[in-house]
């Protein structure tokens, strides 16, 4: 058996979702050949109550899925891919009635997530009651990292393959980062609370009390009441010169945010298990030919240490302010560390790499479940 080519694909997913709420637009339109529906539904409340949760339940999450729900059960798809494990149901629905092949694609390790307000919070907490009573029917499961991959081994997922966050395609070759000035550090992504920005923003404080002199350029979407929290933040500490918020940006504009800096920020915090991945951050930074600074998390320490493409720290702003100070006095070796990360995107960590080993994967999967 094998499900290559594939032919017609479809695409399903809700206009408005998430623990932040972002809208996109409603309809169905063509994208790069794939059919994409996005399933017009109110915007989930943000807010992080108890009351809140139990709301977007019943006003977004419900109606949206019912209709994903009769998509699924309409289609003759010979291979349903799940990208939230909540939609895994309607998926084990279709291969019992149409023997379809079933691929999960498992962002967070299983379990993981705590965030409040959160209707993926809520179904983490079965998620892995949930995966051992089902697990030998799903027949691939792909996972971001490797430490993923076991746990979902654990819970008897029977196929587990890892494909990395790394970036879709590769830009034109980097400028070398200044040689001399204020270090400039970029910091780019979603911004809420666990992503490190306000540790960063108490280093350039703590480097500025020392006189040493940081420039960081911040930009990405966040909430209004998050944004305003930020710029006080900035406000307060006297760095209104030093720091500039910006964003949300393309990607495009992302990666000429990071060819004009120096260094790029990997801040993520030890406050959700669902941190703890490889962040397509970090891709994003190597790609861009730049020095990663990154908090200490295993997976992004074990992949920063083995390239020797940045440097890792325990996660307090003191430690983070003693890292840009010595990056500032060693352009060389920030350069250095750049030019490794670089390498390692073009010649391994790229997509076309991932796509291969990822298709190698489906073909096997699939030979092993009609034998089955």
């Amino acid at each position: 058996m094998s499900l290559r080519p594939l032919g017609a694909v479809r695409y399903a997913s809700l206009s408005s979702s998430g623990r932040f709420g972002i809208s996109s637009w409603e309809g169905v339109r063509e994208q790069n050949g794939v059919e994409v529906t996005q399933i017009g539904v109110k915007s989930p409340n943000t807010s992080r109550s108890f009351y809140s949760s139990i709301a977007n339940i019943f006003r977004t999450y419900l109606p949206g899925f019912r209709r994903i729900y009769g998509i699924v059960k309409e289609s003759d798809a010979q291979c349903l891919l799940v990208g939230n494990p909540v939609l895994v149901f309607p998926a084990l629905w279709h291969r019992s009635r149409r023997q379809s092949f079933l691929i999960l694609i498992m962002r967070e390790r299983p379990g993981s997530i705590r965030h409040r307000g959160s209707l993926a919070a809520w179904f983490s907490r079965v998620e892995r009651f949930v995966f051992r009573a089902i697990g030998s029917r799903i027949d691939l499961c792909v996972t971001v990292c490797e430490s993923h991959a076991v746990d979902a081994r654990l819970l008897g997922l029977r196929d587990v393959c890892v494909v990395r966050n790394v970036p879709f395609t590769i830009g034109p070759e980097p400028v070398a980062p200044s040689m001399g000035g204020p270090l400039k550090v970029a910091y780019a992504g979603s911004l809420y609370p666990g992503r490190g920005l306000e540790m960063l923003i108490d280093a350039a404080s703590i480097c500025s009390d020392r006189g040493e002199a940081v420039c960081i350029r911040v930009g990405g979407w966040a909430s209004d009441e998050y944004r305003k929290s930020i710029r006080r933040r900035i406000y307060e500490r006297g760095l209104d010169e030093a720091i500039t918020l910006g964003g949300p940006w393309s990607q495009d504009e992302v990666r000429q945010l990071y060819q004009e800096c120096d260094v790029g920020c990997v801040l993520y915090e030890a406050v959700d298990g669902a941190m703890d991945s490889l962040p397509n951050k970090l891709f994003e930074v190597m790609e861009a030919g730049r020095c990663v600074v990154a908090t200490n998390l295993p997976e992004t320490r074990s992949l920063v240490n083995r390239l020797r493409s940045g440097v890792c720290f325990s996660g307090t702003a003191r430690e983070l302010a003693d890292v840009l100070s010595e990056l500032a006095r060693d352009r060389e070796a920030v350069a250095a560390m750049g030019r490794r990360g670089r390498s390692a995107i073009v010649e391994s960590l790229n997509w076309t790499r991932e796509i291969s080993t990822f298709l190698e994967e489906v073909d096997l999967a699939a030979a092993r479940a009609a034998v089955q």
